[in-house]
């Protein structure tokens, strides 16, 4: 009984670090996913700027279009690009989660295990110990 015991409280110790592992892979995927946000939104303002300057500037030679059109057109695909980065993040944001709550549901577990075989224990020794005194009184009364 002992052993489960102990295996047990070792088994809790173990999805315990786990799920604090989890949890900070959780912590760094949303920030990464943050600062892909951020990215996106900068490469936004830039491409609002370049539709500005177009429509401030009224005449253009070809050079100077097919040039905006251009910076345009990578910042769109920049833009897509840190969209698709920011799915997959989200993605794996997920699934961390949903590790996570296994890990927990999993320690919990363990916690329950590990309380019930305590218990048990201590009913078991509570057990030997009455059991013990019985005998004692026994050897004490034979001897009267």
């Amino acid at each position: 009984m002992r052993e489960k015991l102990r295996t047990y409280k070792l088994l809790t110790w173990y999805k315990k670090l786990r799920e604090e592992q989890i949890q900070a892979e959780l912590n760094k995927q949303k920030k990464v996913a943050q600062e892909i946000s951020q990215k996106i939104k900068e490469v936004k303002t830039q491409r609002e700027k370049k539709y500005e300057e177009m429509e401030n500037k009224k005449v253009f030679t070809g050079e100077e279009l097919l040039s905006k059109f251009t910076e345009i057109f990578q910042l769109q695909e920049l833009e897509k690009r840190f969209n698709h980065e920011l799915e997959e993040k989200k993605k794996e944001i997920n699934f961390l989660f949903q590790r996570l709550m296994q890990e927990f549901k999993e320690r919990q577990l363990m916690e329950r295990l590990t309380e019930k075989t305590e218990e048990a224990w201590r009913f078991e020794e509570l057990k030997k110990f009455y059991k013990e005194m019985d005998d004692l009184v026994v050897l004490r009364y034979k001897r009267s």
